[in-house]
């Protein structure tokens, strides 16, 4: 196979369900071990070069779009959620009409 450091791949037994570039290949025992180090999640793992995979552009881009925008739906909840909070909201000494002097 003609895997090397720096292609985007996927894991055949999950399903190609991460993206992730090849980081490193190394010999364990006699077979090729791929390092792999997740493209849009932080995440290592390991894989016999059998179960590996090289993605089309096609499947990378749709990837980082799906996780793009679980990232944008997660942080517009947030959002949500600290306007409703307290937890979140500025003390009364520094709502927006305030002027805030800062002595260095």
């Amino acid at each position: 196979m003609d895997i090397k450091v720096g292609d985007l791949v996927g894991r055949k037994s999950y399903g190609c369900d991460i993206v992730f570039r090849v980081h490193d290949i190394v010999k364990k025992n006699d077979k090729l071990v791929i390092i792999l180090k997740g493209l849009n999640l932080r995440i290592i793992a390991d894989a016999p070069e059998a179960d590996i995979v090289k993605l089309p552009p096609s499947k990378v881009n749709e990837d980082s779009r799906n996780y793009d925008d679980r990232a944008h739906r997660l942080m517009s909840k947030l959002q949500r959620k600290a306007r409703h909070t307290s937890v979140f909201r500025r003390p009364a000494q520094y709502r927006a009409n305030d002027t805030i002097l800062i002595c260095a």
